[in-house]
């Protein structure tokens, strides 16, 4: 069982994480993946409804979840959109 959702874990499996990894393992490797991505994450900071996250470099944007796992996960996320390795799957003419 993974400490993510299921869409979210199949997207980070996309990016080399494995989803089934807990604790400090799928911390430490979606920081790494968010870095292979030339990402820089601040936090995470604990909140009233989970966790947040800044990412610094190469955007600066905020992300939450409610745990630090899913918070991170939006991190990556937003940066394999931003790179083209999610999103539209074909070219349409």
């Amino acid at each position: 069982m993974t400490a993510l959702p299921g869409a979210v874990a199949l997207a980070v499996a996309g990016a080399g994480v494995d989803p089934d990894l807990h604790g400090d393992g799928l911390l430490d490797a979606l920081y790494r993946a968010i870095a292979d991505r030339g990402g820089y994450v601040h936090g995470p900071v604990v909140g009233d409804t989970g966790f947040v996250v800044e990412l610094l470099v190469p955007d600066r944007a905020t992300f939450a979840g409610r745990t630090e796992e899913l918070a991170l996960a939006w991190a990556l996320l937003f940066l394999m959109g931003e790179r083209g390795e999610i999103g539209a799957c074909g070219v349409w003419q």
